[in-house]
Parts: C-alpha cells; sequence; structure tokens
C-alpha cells in the first residue's frame, strides 16, 4: 500500500504489530531510515505505556492517544484499515528539548558519490529516501533532477555542470517535488575523492528535523487559522500612521468579502473608506482617527457596498499599538460579516412588532370577553336572585299553609298527606338551594364564616335527622366517633354539616344494592393532630349499596351528574350535591377520595385542615358506674367503656345475670347494655337496679326495648356520641333517682331550631307584650296568598297584624298608625322594601324618633342579600320559606324594642 499523505506523517501496521509502509513525513518524524522502520515491530519506533497487542489497537480506533518518539511526545490517531491493518496518524508533536539542545545525530544525513564522466549517482539509503528515490545506484542526473522542485532545477544543473569542470566543493539548499514542507535540503559537495581520481565527487544531503517540525506546526496553524476565519466570514486589517499619511492593508478574505481583487489589498484610509456606505463613512472614519490618536480600542458596526450593489453589516474591531523605534501608531482589527446576524435581528425585530401587535389585539379580545363574562356572571346572579324570590314566594305560602295545618288535628291519613306535601316542598327548597350554591362557588362568592363549634354535637345532629329515615329504610346507621375529637373546632360548622349531610343522604339513599338485604352505613370521624397549630378531621362515610363505576368516577364532582339515568329515575336527585361538597371541600383547604366497586359499595373520606382546636377534657359526672352487660366483641365493649370514662370516675364491669335491685350510692350510675334478644329475657323486672338507671341498646333491639323497659331512659350503642352521652348523663345527674324511671327518651329530643338564648327572651316577652298595649305588626307585602298566610302565621302566635300592598302604601300607614315592628317584602312594585326601609329611617332621623325594628321577609338567598339588607337600615333578615318556629324566634327577639 503506497501512501499518498506527504504533510501529515503515517505509517500502516499490519495485524501482527509491525510497519508495513510509511510516507516521508513519518521518516523525518522517526528520524530513521527506510531500512530500519521498514518490517521493524512498532515498539522500535514509538514508546508505548504497556505492551502493545491487536486488542489494545482495537481499543484505540478513531482516539487520540499519546506516544513517545526519542525526544518528541506526539499525538497518534489509530484508523482501521482492510484486513486487520491499521493506519497511525501523527496528528501533533511537542519537542522535549529546546532546538538550540538538538545535537547533530538528530538531523537525517545521507552520502553521495557523482561520477562526472558518466553523469551518474551512487546514494546511500538515508540519501535515497531523502530524495524519494527508489534506485541507489547509477542513478543518472536527470532522475535527481526530476526530484528536486521546479524551481530549483535550473540551480541545480548549472553547479553540477561547473562542478563537472572545476571539481569545487558547494553548498546548495534545495527543495524537493516530493514534499510540500518548505524545509530545504543541504546538498553539499565535499570535493573530489581523492587527488588520484578527478572523476569522482562526494558529499551528504542534510535536513534539520527540528526545523521541519516547526515549519510543520506553523503551516497547520495558517491553514487552521485560514479554515476558521474563512468559517466565520472573518477578514483582518491594519492602519497605519506615519505623520499625516495613512497606510491600510487588508488579507486575502477581506478581499472576497468586499469582492475586491486579491492583488489589491493595499491602500491609503480613503480607499478604506471609499468600501463603506455613503451614511457610514465618516462615522467610521472619525472613529479610526480618534483610536489612532485617544490609543482607545476600536468597536463599530456599519454597512459597506459592494460592487453589485448588494449591502454587507460588517462589525469591526480594532486595538492600537504603538511602535517606538518608528514612532508609529498601528490599528490592527477585524471585520466580521454580520449581514446573516442583522439579517436575523431584522426578522427578529418584525416578529416581535407582529407578536407586540397580536398580543395587543388578543388582550383588547380578552378584556372584552372579560366584560362580556362579568356581565353575564352578574346577569345570571341577577337572574337567579330574581328567580329565588320569585320560587321562594309560592313556595313560602305552600309551606307556611302546611306547616299552619299541621298544627291543627289531624286524622292519621290526613297527617300523612301533609307530611307527604311538606316533604315535597322542602325537597324543592332543598334543590333551590343547590342551584344557588353551585352558582356562588363558581362565581366565587362563596366565603367560609369559621367559628368555634363541638364536633360531636354536629354529629348527633347527623344522627338525629338521618337516625329515623336509615330506620325506615330499613338502613342500619352506624357511628364511630374517635376518642381524639378535641371538644372544640375552629371551621365553618355549617359548610361540614352540609357536606356531611349530603354524603350521608347518598350513602342512605342508594345503600339497598337491589337483593331484599337491608343496607349499612358507617360514619367514622376522627381528628389526627398534625402540629401544635393544626389538625386534619377526617370524615368517612361508607356504603354497601350499589357501588360507582370507573367511569362515572371521574365525573363524579361535575354539577348535574349522576351514575346514569337510571339513577336519577329510581332515586331522584338533581346531582348537584356531590359537586357542591366537593367544592366547598376544596374551599376549606381539604380534599375528598372516593373508592368504590360497582355491586359491593363506595366509601367517601373527606379530609379537611383545622386550625385552632380545644381538646376534650376528662368532666366526672358521677364517681362510679355498674355495667351490666353481655358484650361477646371486645371491640364493641372497649369503645364505649373509653367513652364512658371521660365522664364516669370508676367502671365496674357486671356479667348481666347478677342484675340486682340492691340500693346505690347517690353518686352512681347503673347502666344496663342489651345487644341480643336474650339479653332481655335475662332480665328480671323485679331485679332492676334502684336509683339512676340508663339503657344502651342496640338499634335492632329498639322496638323490644322500648316495649320492655318503657319508663327508662335509652341510647342507640351504635351512634353513640361524647355530645349526646355527656347530655344524658348531665340530665341523670342533676334528677331525683326515683323520677328516672318515669323518663324516656322523648324528653330529650333535640330541637336543632331551639336557641337557648330566647329562653330569657320569652320570659320577659310576656312582659313586653303587656307593656306595649299589644302594638300591631305591620305587614308590607305585594302577594296576596303571603299576605294571608303571614297574617294566619301571627295570629297563631297571637300578633295582631296591619297589611299594606306595597312600599308607598307602607309608609303611608307608618307615618299615620304606631306599630311594634315592620314586616316588609323586599322587592315589590312602585316602592320596594329597601326604599320603604331608608324613607323610615331618615324620617326617624329628623323627628328624633327612636328607630323602629323592621325586619326584611324576602325571598332572595343570594350572597350578600342579608348583608344588603342590614347595610339600608333594616333590623334583622327571614329568608322564604318561613314557618312558625322562624317567625317566633325572630319576632319575639325585636317584638317591643
Amino acid at each position: 500500500m503506497k501512501l499518498e499523505i506527504t504533510k501529515t506523517p503515517a505509517l500502516l501496521v499490519s495485524d501482527d504489530l509491525t510497519i508495513l509502509d510509511l510516507n516521508d513525513a513519518a521518516l523525518n518524524q522517526l528520524m530513521l531510515q527506510v531500512e530500519e522502520v521498514k518490517n521493524a515491530p512498532i515498539e522500535r519506533c514509538f514508546d508505548f505505556p504497556e505492551k502493545p497487542s491487536l486488542a489494545l489497537l482495537n481499543s484505540w480506533t478513531h482516539n487520540k492517544i499519546t506516544l513517545t518518539i526519542k525526544t518528541l511526545q506526539v499525538e497518534v490517531i489509530v484508523l482501521p484499515q482492510e484486513h486487520n491493518r491499521f493506519l497511525f496518524l501523527i496528528t501533533s508533536t511537542i519537542p522535549l528539548k529546546t532546538y538550540e539542545q538538538i545535537e547533530p545525530q538528530e538531523q537525517v544525513i545521507g552520502s553521495w558519490m557523482y561520477n562526472a564522466q558518466e553523469h551518474t549517482f551512487q546514494f546511500s539509503n538515508t540519501c535515497a529516501a531523502l530524495l524519494a528515490l527508489t534506485e541507489k545506484t547509477a542513478v543518472p542526473l536527470d532522475i535527481l533532477i526530476q526530484s528536486i522542485d521546479v524551481n530549483d532545477r535550473g540551480t541545480l544543473l548549472s553547479t553540477f555542470n561547473k562542478a563537472d569542470k572545476d571539481k569545487k566543493p558547494f553548498n546548495l539548499s534545495i527543495k524537493t517535488a516530493h514534499s510540500m514542507d518548505s524545509t530545504p535540503l543541504q546538498l553539499i559537495c565535499q570535493g573530489v575523492q581523492d587527488d588520484t581520481d578527478k572523476v569522482i565527487l562526494k558529499g551528504f544531503i542534510k535536513r534539520d528535523i527540528y526545523s521541519q517540525v516547526l515549519n510543520c506546526k506553523l503551516h497547520e496553524q495558517n491553514e487552521s487559522r485560514k479554515r476558521a476565519l474563512e468559517g466565520g466570514r472573518i477578514g483582518t486589517w491594519s492602519a497605519t500612521r506615519v505623520g499625516d499619511q495613512w497606510f491600510v492593508r487588508w488579507d486575502e478574505q477581506t478581499c472576497k468579502l468586499l469582492h475586491e481583487p486579491l492583488d489589491q489589498n493595499y491602500g491609503d484610509l480613503e480607499k478604506w473608506i471609499s468600501f463603506i456606505h455613503s451614511k457610514d463613512a465618516q462615522e467610521i472614519k472619525k472613529a479610526i482617527e480618534h483610536s489612532i490618536k485617544s490609543k482607545e480600542n476600536f468597536e463599530k458596526e456599519y454597512r459597506c457596498v459592494l460592487k453589485d450593489g448588494s449591502a454587507l453589516y460588517i462589525y469591526a474591531k480594532g486595538v492600537v499599538s504603538y511602535n517606538k523605534q518608528t514612532q508609529t501608531r498601528c490599528l490592527d482589527g477585524v471585520i466580521i460579516d454580520h449581514t446573516s446576524i442583522y439579517e436575523a435581528r431584522m426578522r427578529l425585530e418584525e416578529s416581535n412588532l407582529l407578536l407586540e401587535a397580536k398580543v395587543k389585539s388578543r388582550t383588547e379580545e380578552l378584556n372584552q370577553a372579560v366584560k362580556h363574562a362579568e356581565m353575564a356572571s352578574q346577569s345570571k346572579s341577577e337572574f337567579l336572585s330574581m328567580m329565588s324570590h320569585e320560587l321562594r314566594t309560592p313556595m313560602n305560602a305552600i309551606i307556611g299553609a302546611l306547616d299552619l295545618l299541621t298544627h291543627q288535628d289531624n286524622s292519621f291519613e290526613e297527617q300523612e298527606l301533609l307530611d307527604t306535601a311538606a316533604i315535597a316542598a322542602n325537597n324543592l327548597v332543598s334543590i333551590l338551594n343547590d342551584i344557588l350554591d353551585i352558582n356562588k362557588i363558581e362565581a366565587g362568592k362563596l366565603e367560609l364564616d369559621c367559628h368555634d363549634f363541638d364536633v360531636s354535637d354536629m354529629l348527633n345532629n347527623i344522627v338525629v335527622i338521618f337516625g329515623p329515615i336509615a330506620q325506615q329504610k330499613g338502613v342500619k346507621l352506624s357511628l364511630f366517633e374517635s376518642f381524639d375529637i378535641p371538644e372544640q373546632l375552629n371551621g365553618d360548622e355549617n359548610r361540614i354539616r352540609q357536606v356531611l349531610f349530603n354524603l350521608v343522604s347518598n350513602a342512605i339513599k342508594f345503600s339497598v344494592n337491589g337483593n331484599n338485604q337491608s343496607g349499612h352505613v358507617t360514619i367514622d370521624v376522627t381528628c389526627e393532630q398534625i402540629n401544635r397549630l393544626v389538625n386534619k378531621l377526617t370524615l368517612s362515610v361508607k356504603d354497601d349499596g350499589i357501588g360507582i363505576d370507573n367511569d362515572t368516577l371521574k365525573r363524579l364532582f361535575t354539577p348535574f351528574t349522576q351514575a346514569d339515568k337510571s339513577t336519577t329515575r329510581r332515586f331522584g336527585g338533581t346531582g348537584l350535591g356531590l359537586a357542591i361538597c366537593g367544592r366547598l371541600i376544596e374551599l376549606m383547604g381539604g380534599e375528598i377520595i372516593v373508592n368504590s366497586e360497582l355491586g359491593k359499595g363506595s366509601e367517601f373520606i373527606v379530609s379537611i385542615p383545622i386550625w385552632n382546636f380545644k381538646p376534650r377534657n376528662q368532666e366526672t359526672i358521677f364517681s362510679s358506674a355498674n355495667i351490666y352487660h353481655h358484650i361477646k366483641c371486645d371491640n364493641k365493649l372497649e369503645y364505649l367503656t373509653q367513652k364512658l370514662q371521660m365522664y364516669i370516675g370508676t367502671i365496674n364491669q357486671v356479667p348481666l345475670k347478677q342484675i340486682t335491685n340492691a340500693d346505690n350510692k347517690d353518686d352512681e350510675l347503673n347502666i344496663i347494655v342489651i345487644t341480643h334478644r336474650d339479653d332481655i329475657h335475662a332480665i328480671d323486672s323485679s331485679s332492676l337496679p334502684a336509683g339512676r338507671l340508663l339503657i344502651i341498646y342496640s338499634l335492632s333491639m329498639f322496638e323490644q326495648v322500648k316495649e320492655r323497659f318503657s319508663n327508662a331512659l335509652m341510647l342507640d350503642l351504635n351512634t353513640l356520641t361524647f355530645f349526646t352521652l355527656h347530655k344524658y348523663l348531665l340530665r341523670l345527674k342533676n334528677i331525683d333517682g326515683q323520677l328516672s324511671a318515669q323518663l324516656n327518651e322523648d324528653d330529650f329530643e333535640v330541637d336543632l331550631d331551639f336557641d337557648l338564648g330566647l329562653c330569657s327572651q320569652s320570659h320577659s316577652q310576656s312582659k313586653t307584650l303587656s307593656q306595649t298595649d299589644n302594638l300591631p305588626i305591620l305587614i308590607v307585602e305585594d302577594n296576596e296568598f303571603n299576605q294571608k298566610l303571614m297574617v294566619k302565621q301571627l295570629s297563631r302566635l297571637g300578633y295582631q297584624c296591619e297589611l299594606a300592598s306595597d312600599g308607598l302604601q307602607g309608609l303611608k300607614m307608618w307615618k299615620n298608625g304606631d306599630y311594634a315592628l315592620v314586616l316588609t317584602d323586599c322587592h315589590m312594585p312602585r316602592m320596594d322594601g329597601f326604599e320603604l326601609t331608608k324613607k323610615i329611617r331618615s324620617d326617624e332621623n329628623k323627628n328624633a324618633q327612636s328607630p323602629i325594628p323592621i325586619i326584611a321577609v324576602t325571598g332572595a338567598a343570594m350572597k350578600g342579600d342579608q348583608e344588603f339588607c342590614l347595610s339600608v337600615g333594616m333590623s334583622d333578615f327571614i329568608s322564604k320559606p318561613v314557618t312558625l318556629d322562624k317567625f317566633k324566634n325572630t319576632i319575639e327577639k325585636w317584638y317591643g324594642h
């Protein structure tokens, strides 16, 4: 294989790690003769870091390896070839010694003899290698001439022709034709071989290896610099000022950039400026002169105009230097073609302008859309407010009339019909409330009303409301209240109750799975303390009903969504409940998780962060208690015992069979636990304990227990709460033990609408009525049905009324009459309730009158309605539909003020 690489040293290595061939550059680099290198082991030429092998060379392929050649450190690239051969390319060398330290033997020297008579040469091996000749003996002068550079052939021929005649020594510097290396060969003639033979001349050829290395490196660097300048479209220039004259030179690349001939690469400053656009020329000229004068670096951007009329955008930079010997200043710099950058910048600016215009247009569109959305939201709110008023007004008449009828003596069938109508009417009001709630949430107008509340009290309300409903549907309702529930938590009790109401209502509704089996709904409430400030309230509602499929789970909290249409037909509902629950929980910073399997039931787990809480402290109501039971389940017994330990000092567990009627201490309580039919039969009525007695039963045993112990106090074990237990124990503590057996659970019914603060007011109300001589109440209402209803409701409560059909009539009657308070609708023709209130308050201020209580009775139920009523001067707010209890509590609060 013949290597044609003349500039880069290259060696061809066989699979047995011997050198097959190499080029002249490699010979010079290795400083060896051809015979010493060919077919020699590779280790002879290079010092390897480890024993060379075929595997080692394979691992080095396409990588740059650092090796050593005598006094040089070289970087070698190993390239794989055919037939398991390798090409070694020596890419760079670093001398280990300086040039001055190169020893003579590091120069390549070859000898020669010349027969002047025959004009033939005899070369040594080294000499033939340096001249790239294959023949060594009887080599004609013409052959040697052909191996020499064209420019040196004439000199060489004339020198030898002269030597044929005078036989004198000479020293000739020549270059070979086979290499691009600029390092010349020294062809030295020492004269004739001896004095007796005047025909044979002798001499030697030598080459300085270090000069060759330097020249190669310089050539490589120049070529690399040239390629870099061409690739970056960079040209160099130099401006020198001598006195008042300017001399400017520029390189080949600058000529190419400016489309100028290569031989026209110099001139004065004016010629250089002539390339520059006329609008930029004077500025650039002044900048160059300023840089030379001030010794500041030059940096400018400008345009050049080419001969074809096209423009070139140039970035130029230069550095000033000063020659003290010649007292001249020179500005050396570069010019860089920034045309592509300028064009890209222009495109970018254009794109930015277009984008800004689009953004501005889009912003205007969005602003318009926001305005339309706000107007639509406002219209929606106003429409819902109006619809709320219009729907609640007739619903008020219906529910109020039904409420009045239920207070009359009715037959069983009549009462059932009234209850059915009341339930249907209240369901319509619940649907209306749900629609208003979801609208408030979507509009972002629903706010939380956080205050301290008792979770156990809230759970008791759940049991009181849903216990009878679950029993009626044949569903078992169980409640597990953890022992670490704080006595008070801070949060929005109404919204938490709303979420729990909805989940329990759904669980009971869907707990029947269609197999004629009774369902089971479990409520599990825990409170986990996260840190000193935060508790996590967890509410879990689990049922064993119809379950939910995966597709429905994904959209379960979307408004108006139910499992399928058959669900709506079978169970009813609007599908708003869970959507509202999800939004409320999100608003409270909590989360809701649903686990469900079709046909097996569902579990809803709600977690809500609570920021302030008050731990439940132990309160000893009874010093001791005897629990008579036959509970086989340890969990139930432990649950009951731990709850009782909060209020009872010592608890004695006694088998049910050992019950006795022995006298107890005054501070002792007897508790009988009945969970099975056999437990009832095991109790002898004559052996019931004397004194304070509490029956705790399982709901499935309620009828039997009520029949057997009709006069005893009873609590359901499955729905027992701290609140209920505390209430019952306090009542038992404060009553005579002999009377306890005559009480029953009806004495402890929970009235959710009952306000303890009204007790004292009710007592003082009789005095107020007498003091005000039963002043009438002014009713301002435009709806005829509601007029009749309100008169009947107030008459039932013992109040006299006078009617006004709108605000104008009401204002006139108020001015001419004397009333205890005013009940007014808000939306009426001619003058509404708000304007009426403002007129009354204005006249009161002018005449220094005491303000009369004005109570709004309206169907409005949107956010801010109550606040707005109070802001215009009204005293209180009642939302329709209005029942007797609402009227009673509110009117007693204000009547006579």
